[in-house]
């Protein structure tokens, strides 16, 4: 739900900040279900709350996808088959992901 609300918040940011005459962002989300790691990692001087896992390695690949693919929004399959069915979505392509033994198949997710 959050990644779909980011879409039409973004094209108010962006208004305003092309009419002040800077550039406009552009951002996509990978979403991947999974199991993980989360938790503070590093020294009391600095300590830093962090995810690690191939959960995160297969959302973090997802979202540089969003660029070539040219799609705001893409989840893995098991991420797909989670989401209701109202929600829309576009099989895009399968791709292969270093440390995994099957390739990830991946959807677009419509906004609206």
């Amino acid at each position: 739900a959050a990644a779909r609300l980011r879409g039409p918040r973004l094209v108010r940011v962006n208004d305003r900040r092309l009419a002040a005459g800077k550039p406009a962002i552009d951002m996509g989300v990978g979403l991947h279900t999974g199991e993980l790691v989360a938790g503070n990692i590093g020294t009391s001087d600095r300590m830093e709350y962090t995810v690690i896992g191939d959960t995160v390695n297969v959302a973090s690949r997802l979202e540089s996808l969003t660029k070539t693919l040219d799609r705001s929004i893409l989840v893995s399959r098991t991420t797909a088959n989670l989401l209701p069915e109202t929600i829309k979505l576009e099989e895009v392509s399968t791709m292969e992901v270093k440390g995994r033994l099957e390739p990830v198949t991946i959807f677009a997710v419509a906004e609206r």
